[in-house]
């Protein structure tokens, strides 16, 4: 089969996979919500014990992310620009609340849909665009068609992105990094204005896409990909290694330009908060224990919210007083078994096109464990406001590729057969992957449940 043909029946493929994993939400009337307001008052006054106890997590999706889209879905279809919020205090900023999204290209486009329908596929979109940009990246980097899925799979479905459901603005920013770094590397190939607009759009979306901690995390990805891939290539290519840097801090300059009339506000918003810089030892509290780093292993070796069972219940007894200080989404690391041994692999046959993810994965553990790198980077403008948590994201993405590449040391040669093997356990964890979370997992309720139970934000 050609090659084209070949990468084009890939990303079909991964079309199809995200789309099976999402079918619930997508050919029923369910909707993705992950925090159940029987759990909170006034509904837990009039909740069954059956309803109270069923599993709920990330109350942001129900309490946040919800009322937004409810609200700024009703004033665009009004022809309104929602700038304030009456309904929040004596009235609040909306639109520069950065992470009301308000004109995100794709929000302009789900506002032509019930609010509901919109959460479904707000998440479902970001997940394509992270595997297929993901996919297109590995393949850009010379990584085979089954390699590249192997990448694209691990990082689509990486624990960063499974998990949060309940907070979308971390998936649709987090889904543009695999779109930036293949814009990047084309620029660092051939560095010319034409590449640098490609780039441009691909900052925009990701600077409107909601998360802005995320989107510092992205451009310093980018920013560091960049300089480490040019340096290791200097002698290969015909340009100074250093022009393509140029390109690039115009490109994120005009990006910046572009989303000014969202940057603004929301920089005037945040002086007003008490988050606008928070001091170190703050920052350094939401670093992962030395105990956490078990769940890169094992991921509910520490409970699961979900599942309820006895070790959960447990540690959320403790919660506060024992090792398990944070919770579960913020605590997870887990890129699977066979990614991270793929990756071990690849880690252990250096190659100069792998090396910029070897660092930005080195780079983002040290940080999220706090060691003295975090020290460092928290001078750096964007890393003194947020949790340095969520920076693990680089490290998943890094280590997606990384399997990548693995796939195709472990797929050559005399290892083939035991490539083949590997490839088909991978096959049989996704499915069993797809039938726990849809099977065993009961984190949806219906598009109806939830317009009623949430009818004081309407």
């Amino acid at each position: 089969m050609p090659k084209l043909s070949r990468d084009a029946a890939a990303v079909l493929l991964l079309i199809g996979i995200v789309s099976l994993f999402f079918l619930r939400e997508i050919a029923t009337d369910e909707t993705l919500v992950t925090f159940r307001l029987s759990h909170v008052y006034p509904w837990l006054s009039e909740a069954s014990e059956e309803e109270v106890q069923k599993p709920s997590i990330t109350s942001d999706c129900t309490f946040s992310y919800y009322p937004r889209r409810v609200f700024a879905t009703r004033l665009i279809r009004q022809g309104q620009v929602p700038f304030w919020n009456p309904h929040q205090f004596c009235g609040t900023p909306f639109f520069a609340n950065f992470q009301s999204a308000v004109f995100y290209p794709i929000n302009l486009v789900l506002y032509g849909f019930d609010p509901p329908t919109q959460m479904d596929l707000f998440i479902y979109i970001h997940f394509l665009i992270a595997a297929i940009f993901t996919f297109l990246l590995a393949r850009k980097l010379g990584i085979s068609t089954g390699g590249s899925l192997i990448a694209s799979l691990a990082f689509t479905f990486c624990t960063f992105m499974t998990t949060r459901y309940g907070q979308p603005t971390f998936i649709s920013t987090a889904s543009w990094l695999p779109a930036l770094i293949l814009l990047g590397e084309h620029l660092r190939e051939q560095p010319n204005w034409r590449r640098a607009g490609l780039l441009v759009v691909g900052l925009v979306f990701c600077i409107l896409s909601g998360f802005p901690q995320l989107v510092i995390f992205n451009t310093y990805a980018l920013i560091t990909y960049m300089i480490v891939r040019g340096l290791v290539e200097r002698d290969r290519t015909e340009h100074r290694w250093y022009i393509p840097l140029g390109y690039l801090l115009v490109a994120i300059g005009i990006a910046g330009l572009i989303c000014s009339y969202q940057l603004l506000p929301t920089y005037e918003l945040s002086k007003f908060s008490f988050r606008k810089t928070l001091p170190y030892r703050m920052i350094a509290s939401s670093a992962h224990s030395g105990f956490a780093a078990l769940k890169y292993l094992i991921p509910d070796i520490l409970g699961n919210p979900v599942d309820l069972g006895p070790i959960s219940k447990m540690l959320h007894a403790a919660r506060g007083g024992s090792v398990f200080a944070k919770n579960y989404v913020s605590t997870m690391g887990y890129v699977g078994i066979l990614p991270l041994l793929l990756a071990v692999i690849s880690l252990c046959k250096p190659s100069r096109k792998m090396l910029p993810f070897a660092v930005l994965a080195a780079i983002s553990v040290l940080a999220v464990f706090g060691t003295g790198l975090l020290r460092i980077l928290y001078h750096l403008p964007g890393f003194n406001f947020s949790r340095i948590d969520r920076l693990i994201v680089v490290y998943m993405f890094s280590f997606a590729i990384l399997a990548g590449h693995g796939f195709d040391i472990v797929g050559s040669g005399k290892h083939r057969i035991v490539g083949i093997v590997a490839l088909c356990f991978a096959v049989v964890a996704g499915l069993l992957t797809y039938w726990l979370v849809q099977g065993g997992i009961d984190s949806i309720v219906s598009r109806a449940s939830l317009g009623t139970s949430i009818d004081v934000y309407r």
